[in-house]
């Protein structure tokens, strides 16, 4: 009680002193619908500021922003059971054996089938890939231009569903000319896949009865990821492959409940339901709902945050359940952030990194000691329910926020699943229908009708935007490269292991950690030669942003010139190399290129930082 009370307290005191704008949150996608919701609520009625972001920044929000950009929705399109009515799979930029198990399960057995068509586009040789019809290797950063290239042979061969595109579609004119004038050298030389592996990939997708695309965060993670994911779509476009069994465009989330967070408003430009906070008819409706006056300008996104923080704007910042100092980039830059704020809650089961920066702890609840909804990639809305009790001195993260908005003086009735739901039906279109109990044991797909009927296909007859949007991005090379590439020759990509989740925060807590104790690089053979590095040999990366030390993992999943790794521990802390460059549209971190240099390390050291 005395935490809240000086948390509110202290709200109270930066919202007069330097206006609501002075403060800021971070929720969490492994929290709750009814919780994020929640938090969303108390920055935009309470607080009266859209300083409102998530984790999903970080992963999928080239996802939202594309697909609503050419069909209107930022959501699967499909339902993972559509994989017994398909054809043909393309995998893009995932491994989800290891990142998504259950689906990754489900996909290894369709590639393993001797009749379907698999193709994965990805710089590793996945589990998947070494079962997939096409694999397409490309260097990292080079998604656009392979995507490009696909779809001009599609063209170029004749297999447009031509119906599909008059009666469904606008923008194609504008958007075939300029694809049909993409320099095909150029890019082949680039991506470092030949055209033809390209072409038979391609023809494969455009020919099939049915084709289902299942893209991850090596699509979103770029400087051009919501170009990306609008190519994505527009090959499903091109093809038809939209609005039926077997077909779609399916993204793989990186968190359990990415999609419910951004559905219930956890993002600076969207509330609650995906509703624009700059409509002044938006705004309207938001202010009658909530009883109070919202902003009608965008937020700041989690870069901007820190940015900020870093000028002195901002005064405050409150994180539920996000250890944004290991897992989002340039930690150092981060941690300077932080600790130029004057005010860092964290809300937290474990002391993470970032709960080491805080001023203030206010311990929260697992899954497993509270109830509520969680909704997953392919939109379905699924209880959890409390099993055991929290622990003694915590509480349910909604309870904390409901607990802060009252005694800031906003009435919120105490945190129930059944009662939240309730008000969220009301303002969030698309969950008009769900209560708490009408969820059962397999919860609803949304949209959810107000008499409880559920959607398993979307854009059935006509796109949410009303007809899709066919717009054209050329290839441009990342500025990492472009700035340091020449000094820093190697591109670093990352990736998750089975074993551990993210930032390992919760998984190092438990027997996972015997069977993987520690992050590694994956190094080409050919590379680790020529810098006399064996196996198991610790490798100092250089970024120019800082130095790690990682131990080697000597493999021909990756192509010469490029490294992978993991980044599930602390000690290593691998985003002291991570840089600045974000996708250009939605501004989630580019992970997935980092320019770097290698040497063997003489022995395992701490991480260390380059000074400046």
């Amino acid at each position: 009680m005395r935490l809240t009370a000086i948390s509110a307290d202290k709200f109270n005191h930066y919202k007069d002193t330097y206006g609501p704008d002075s403060m800021a949150g971070i929720s969490s996608s492994r929290c709750t619908n009814e919780e994020n919701y929640l938090m969303q609520k108390f920055f935009r009625a309470v607080l009266q500021t859209n300083n409102i972001d998530g984790c999903a920044r970080v992963c999928h929000s080239p996802t939202a922003l594309g697909m609503q950009r050419t069909f209107g929705t930022g959501a699967a399109t499909n339902s993972i059971e559509d994989l017994q009515f398909t054809n043909c799979i393309m995998v893009i930029g995932a491994n989800p054996t290891d990142a998504h198990p259950v689906t990754g399960a489900k996909l290894k057995q369709f590639a393993m089938k001797q009749d379907n068509v698999t193709i994965v586009i990805d710089p590793r040789r996945t589990e998947i890939a070494r079962y997939a019809d096409h694999h397409l290797a490309l260097r990292p950063g080079t998604n656009v231009a392979v995507l490009n290239m696909m779809m001009y042979y599609i063209i170029d061969e004749g297999l447009v569903d031509e119906s599909f595109i008059k009666n469904r579609t606008e923008g194609y004119e504008d958007f075939i000319k300029e694809l049909m004038a993409i320099d095909i050298d150029k890019l082949e030389a680039v991506s470092g896949v030949p055209r033809e592996q390209v072409r038979a990939a391609a023809i494969a997708y455009a020919t099939a009865p049915n084709a289902m695309s299942f893209h991850g965060l090596g699509v979103t993670e770029h400087s051009q990821g919501t170009f990306t994911v609008m190519q994505i779509a527009d090959l499903a476009m091109l093809t038809g492959n939209i609005g039926r069994r077997g077909v779609g465009v399916n993204p793989l989330r990186g968190q359990n409940n990415v999609q419910g967070s951004a559905d219930m408003g956890v993002q600076p430009h969207q509330g609650a339901g995906y509703l624009d906070v700059t409509n002044p008819e938006i705004n309207k409706r938001y202010n009658e709902f909530y009883g109070s006056e919202l902003p009608l300008h965008i937020g700041y996104k989690i870069p901007e945050m820190f940015d900020a923080a870093l000028d002195g704007k901002l005064k405050a910042i409150w994180i539920i359940g996000e250890d944004v100092v290991q897992t989002d980039p340039n930690t150092q830059k981060v941690i300077k952030a932080l600790n130029a704020t004057d005010l860092v809650i964290v809300q937290e089961l474990f002391m993470t990194e970032t709960a080491k920066q805080a001023d203030v702890i206010l311990p929260g609840s697992s899954f497993l000691e509270k109830s509520g909804t969680f909704t997953n990639g392919e939109r379905r809305v699924q209880a959890v329910r409390q099993v055991v009790k929290p622990i003694e001195g915590t509480k349910p993260d909604g309870q904390i926020i409901v607990d802060i908005m009252n005694r800031m003086g906003y009435k919120q009735p105490d945190y129930t699943p059944d009662g939240m739901l309730e008000e969220i039906s009301q303002i969030v279109p698309f969950f008009a229908g769900i209560k708490w109990e009408r969820l059962g044991h397999n919860g609803l797909q949304w949209p959810v009708a107000p008499d409880g009927t559920d959607t398993q296909i979307l854009h059935q007859e006509e796109f949410k935007r009303g007809l899709g949007y066919f717009e054209f991005h050329p290839w441009e090379e990342t500025q990492e490269i472009t700035q340091h590439g020449k000094d820093f020759p190697y591109i670093l990509t990352t990736n998750r292991e089975l074993e551990h989740y993210n930032c390992g925060a919760m998984t190092r807590r438990t027997a996972n950690e015997q069977i993987l104790k520690s992050d590694y690089l994956m190094i080409n053979p050919e590379d680790a030669a020529s810098h006399l590095i064996n196996d198991g040999d610790f490798v100092c990366i250089e970024s120019p942003r800082g130095k790690v030390d990682v131990k080697a993992r000597i493999t021909d999943e990756v192509k010469p010139g490029i490294l992978s790794t993991t980044f599930h521990f602390p000690d290593i802390m691998i985003n002291n190399i991570t840089g600045d460059v974000h996708d250009s549209e939605a501004m989630c971190p580019e992970y997935k290129v980092v320019a770097v240099r290698i040497r063997k390390s003489k022995g395992k050291f701490k991480s260390l930082l380059q000074d400046k």
